[in-house]
């Protein structure tokens, strides 16, 4: 049940790649859980390249970890970059924390695949607009591998929470029809389902999200492909932004401009927060503002009052 474990199954039955998975545990625990075991296996890896699938919220040092564990690919269930919507996803994390997922796992060099997923009730259009201008942002970090509405699966939240996810219709889906005999009562048997449900919003509410998939999906697929990196010495940070096809923008901070991104540059923080970690004297106003034009050139984002830098350390992993 340890990934520590794997170390003692040897070649047979593992010639390529083994996939751990990890939906047992509670979100809340699986940063901590996974450490000790993690810290074990990055002193002795695997060959073996390893998928982790099933995986909650973890920071910089948890994927560092995997990383020297040989952890090649993560499946984290990402599945959205509104908080909002996780939220109505039973998530229990937000968005700021599974971008800041996709940073660190670039970082060290990680593939992640994920999806992103619309279509639950009592969905906002003003959310998904909000998520396309951010996801217009993060062109430099691993792209959605597709984007579509949700599937119904037995035992998920939208299939045993009936008076959250209302449905108007409810059946197996079509292809196990192709596959048992016409006496097998299906809903009994399937996993998948087709469905409707209430309160949903029009199709066309989440073109922006699709057409940003797209767009960033085509920038991944280019030679040399998007670049955000920060350089940074005592009192001095550089950002160089290769976001943009074909355009290259450098932005230079000093003092405690530099010093404030940098403090946003490992995890979320809120505000006040990065006030007392700094020993800042300015009024809290005044710092929310300089964060706030961080956020209007497209260097850091803000989810529901905490903020995060956008761009990577430039340099080799640490």
């Amino acid at each position: 049940g340890r990934l520590g474990d794997l170390t003692h199954a040897g070649p047979v039955g593992l010639p390529h790649q083994a996939d751990v998975q990890d939906h047992r545990r509670p979100r809340r625990q699986h940063a901590r859980g996974h450490r000790p075991d993690l810290r074990l296996a990055a002193l002795d890896p695997l060959d073996h390249p390893l998928v982790l699938e099933g995986l909650g919220h973890v920071g910089r040092e948890e994927l560092r970890l995997m990383q020297q564990a040989g952890i090649v690919t993560l499946q984290p269930g990402i599945e959205s970059l509104s908080s909002p919507v996780l939220r109505r996803m039973r998530k229990g994390v937000k968005a700021i924390q599974n971008v800041n997922l996709l940073r660190w796992s670039r970082y060290y060099g990680m593939t992640t695949s994920w999806n992103l997923l619309w279509g639950f009730p009592g969905e906002q259009a003003a959310e998904y607009e909000k998520q396309a201008a951010l996801m217009r942002r993060l062109v430099h970090l691993q792209a959605p591998t597709a984007c579509g509405p949700v599937w119904l699966e037995r035992f998920s939240p939208l299939f045993r929470e009936r008076d959250s996810f209302p449905l108007e219709r409810l059946s197996a889906e079509r292809s196990y029809r192709y596959v048992y005999p016409t006496d097998v009562y299906l809903e009994r048997l399937a996993f998948f389902f087709d469905y409707e449900l209430r309160d949903t919003l029009p199709i066309d509410s989440f073109e922006s999200v699709a057409a940003a998939t797209r767009h960033w999906q085509k920038r991944a697929a280019e030679t040399p492909g998007p670049a955000l990196w920060f350089f940074r010495a005592p009192g001095y940070l550089e950002i160089d932004d290769q976001r943009e096809a074909d355009q290259r923008y450098l932005h230079r901070f000093e003092g405690e401009l530099a010093d404030l991104y940098f403090a946003l540059s490992d995890r979320p923080h809120r505000p006040d927060a990065v006030k007392a970690q700094l020993g800042l004297e300015q009024p809290l106003s005044e710092i929310i503002e300089a964060l706030d034009e961080f956020c209007r050139r497209g260097l850091m984002m803000e989810d529901e009052g905490s903020y995060l830098a956008l761009a990577l350390p430039a340099g080799g992993m640490r």
